[in-house]
């Protein structure tokens, strides 16, 4: 499937574990975490461009999880931290 045939399939469902909600989203997701194990780093992509998102990359996934936060011109609220990867979830890329 290619992504025009992604960005015409909607609703998209999305299942936060962490609230056990499901959110129903009008528009395809456009980021993704990824993890780079060759250079030991994380970065946030864009699904459009399949590039990084610029100054994402990080030691770690909560890291640049907060980075995309500072580059989106939002502050994660006070106090919040990173939830945890879900098991078994795909940190390859969009096609693995």
């Amino acid at each position: 499937m290619n992504d025009t045939e992604y960005q015409n399939r909607e609703p998209w469902v999305v299942v936060d574990p962490d609230f056990k909600r499901e959110w129903v989203v009008p528009q395809p997701l456009q980021y993704y975490v990824v993890e780079d194990r060759k250079a030991g780093t994380w970065f946030v992509c864009d699904r459009w461009t399949d590039l990084a998102v610029h100054s994402t990359e990080s030691p770690t996934r909560a890291e640049a999880i907060r980075r995309f936060y500072k580059w989106c011109k939002r502050e994660m609220p006070e106090g919040a931290t990173v939830p945890r990867a879900m098991s078994g979830v795909a940190h390859h890329g969009e096609t693995g």
